[in-house]
């Protein structure tokens, strides 16, 4: 199986999620499918350089309850999977505004049920924590609209977010 964690170092200075292979015993790793045609894979592969597209076996997918489609034989589902797993560090912490993005869509996609199950799921949160935010001290400019429930969120796990060690 795989496990989602802080894994991938981007040449712009910042760790990105990713997913690795794990041999410890499987566990769920939510996420969002949307269908793309074939022919829009190459330029998904462009921007997610750095990463290998690998295929997950439909076997391997559940759909949750609400889904407005299925999975039908021949459709093919991808991950992008890190070529080299390297962790947050002093030159490449985790980035508030990506960790408010990936939380604003865990919201749009699946409410705040989604948004905890990626907390809990995700590995190697980091001391490297920085919020990047243009006046983070008045957040409400400029993070995105769930930004007081993504901050509790993170409180509430914070064993594992470790938010509290969040740098400005």
């Amino acid at each position: 199986g795989y496990k989602r964690s802080w894994n991938f170092r981007s040449s712009t200075g910042f760790t990105a999620l990713g997913v690795s292979k794990s041999s410890a015993d499987p566990t769920d790793v939510n996420g969002v499918l949307y269908r793309v045609h074939e022919s829009e894979l190459p330029g998904f592969d462009l921007r997610e350089v750095g990463y290998d597209r690998i295929e997950v076996g439909l076997h391997h997918v559940d759909l949750h309850p609400g889904a407005d489609f299925t999975l039908e034989e021949g459709d093919r589902v991808w991950i992008y999977v890190p070529q080299v797993e390297q962790f947050a560090d002093e030159n490449h912490p985790l980035l508030q505004s990506y960790v408010d993005t990936v939380l604003q869509g865990c919201f749009d996609w699946g409410g705040q049920t989604m948004a905890e199950e990626f907390i809990t799921s995700t590995g190697d949160w980091s001391i490297y924590y920085l919020n990047d935010i243009p006046s983070s001290r008045r957040p409400w400019l400029h993070r995105s609209r769930d930004y007081t429930i993504i901050d509790k969120l993170l409180q509430k796990y914070s064993e594992l977010t470790r938010y509290s060690e969040r740098r400005h």
